[in-house]
C-alpha cells in the first residue's frame, strides 16, 4: 500500500493502525513504510510509538530509523539520549548510543566542511 498508494490519505491512516497490530512483523513493516514514505510527518509518530513498544527488536529498528532518517530533528537527539540512558534493553541502548555517535560525526563533518569552505 505504502509503495503504490502512499499519496492517498486513507493509506497513511491504515499504515498508522498497522503500527499497533499484535504481530511484531506487521508493526516492523508499518514502521518502514512510515519512515520511507511519510518522512514529512512520521517522526513524532515513531518517537511516540517507540515509547510504548514492548518488542526489543522493533525498538532497535525504531532507534536506527530515527537516527538515519531524521538526524536534524531536535526531538530525535533527545529521543536518542533518553533511550541510550533509560531503555530496558542492552541492544536498544547500544543502538541509541551508536545513533548519537553518528549524529556527532555528522555534525563534525558538517562543521569541517563549513570551515573549509570559509577558508
Amino acid at each position: 500500500m505504502g509503495k503504490w498508494w502512499s499519496g492517498r490519505p486513507e493509506v497513511f491512516d491504515t499504515v498508522l493502525r498497522a503500527t499497533t497490530d499484535d504481530n511484531p512483523g506487521i508493526r516492523r513493516v508499518a514502521v518502514r513504510v512510515l519512515a520511507h514514505r511519510y518522512t514529512d510527518r512520521a517522526c513524532r509518530v515513531l518517537i511516540e510509538l517507540a515509547a510504548g513498544e514492548g518488542d526489543d527488536v522493533l525498538r532497535t529498528d525504531l532507534v536506527r530509523v530515527m537516527a538515519l532518517v531524521w538526524p536534524d530533528e531536535p526531538d530525535v537527539l533527545q529521543f536518542l539520549e533518553d533511550t541510550a540512558a533509560d531503555d530496558t534493553s542492552d541492544a536498544v541502548r547500544t543502538t541509541a548510543r551508536r545513533g548519537l555517535v553518528f549524529l556527532q560525526l555528522r555534525s563534525r563533518l558538517g562543521t569541517e566542511e563549513g570551515a573549509s569552505a570559509a577558508d
